[in-house]
């Protein structure tokens, strides 16, 4: 189903945001390919989002997606979000916080994982080296990682 959905998304050239949200689905690599493989279609795409939920994301998944987000060359603000366990490592978050970071036109992101079950020591030491990135604020608990950069307040939200 969600292929198909994809698919059809695909064809539409002129959006300029797209939010997606998966819930209990199982996310697969051909789920992500479909969606990621049609990305350069996606000229004037500005905002977008994708939320998994109990989705078992794994991190191949999660590196596809990465890889993928330079081509969406006019996005401007990003949301994406991961509630899962078992959660993905330390080294694939900092992949797609290093990633994201290049992205020239980002103005603005969220990006969050819950259900952690990585050490203190673990979560600080990646923590410290996202912050070495370029304009991230990051807030954390004990099961999850909140990273974001908003637009300054000279700034007008569209």
């Amino acid at each position: 189903m969600a292929g198909k959905n994809l698919k059809m998304i695909s064809t539409q050239k002129n959006l300029e945001r797209l939010y997606l949200h998966f819930s209990g689905n199982s996310i697969t690599m051909e789920t992500i390919k479909n969606l990621t493989s049609n990305f350069h279609t996606f000229h004037n795409i500005r905002s977008f989002g994708m939320e998994f939920l109990n989705s078992r994301m794994s991190e191949a998944e999660v590196v596809l997606f990465a890889e993928a987000l330079p081509q969406l060359k006019a996005l401007e603000r990003l949301h994406f979000k991961v509630i899962q366990y078992p959660n993905v490592s330390e080294g694939c978050i900092y992949y797609l916080m290093s990633t994201i970071c290049k992205l020239p036109n980002l103005k603005h992101f969220e990006v969050y994982f819950r259900r952690l079950d990585t050490s203190e020591e673990m979560v600080q030491e990646l923590i410290n080296r996202i912050k070495l990135l370029e304009n991230i604020q990051c807030e954390h608990s004990k099961q999850s990682l909140y990273f974001y950069r908003k637009y300054n307040m000279s700034q007008t939200l569209e």
